[in-house]
């Protein structure tokens, strides 16, 4: 808290309304800043949460794809329609396609 000397309200014509008023007014400014601060805390976090949460989505989702394609997939195929296989056929080549082409970084 902001503190005038005597000598300084003296000087300047100041009486003890007006520091008292000042001094609220800087205190009133810093505790504003605190919680506005508080707040972007607050919010960051959450949206570290989300980008957290949005993470282990797309992980559990790449893995569950992977194990659709790569192991369940292709044990269903002998029971689906000759359709149904040239279309998963299809899907499948694409995926390993893209897979070839932008391999997972190491």
């Amino acid at each position: 808290m902001i503190e005038f000397s005597e000598n300084f309200r003296l000087a300047h014509g100041l009486n003890a309304g007006a520091v008292a008023n000042v001094e609220y007014l800087v205190e009133y400014e810093a505790r504003t800043q605190a919680e506005a601060q508080a707040l972007v805390d607050s919010y960051e976090s959450e949206l570290q949460l989300e980008k957290r949460k949005n993470a282990y989505q797309m992980n559990f989702d790449a893995e569950f794809l992977n194990l659709l394609c790569d192991d369940v997939l292709p044990q269903l195929m002998e029971q689906l329609s000759a359709d149904a296989q040239e279309k998963i056929t299809a899907c499948l080549a694409a995926r390993q396609s893209i897979k070839q082409r932008y391999p997972k970084p190491v």
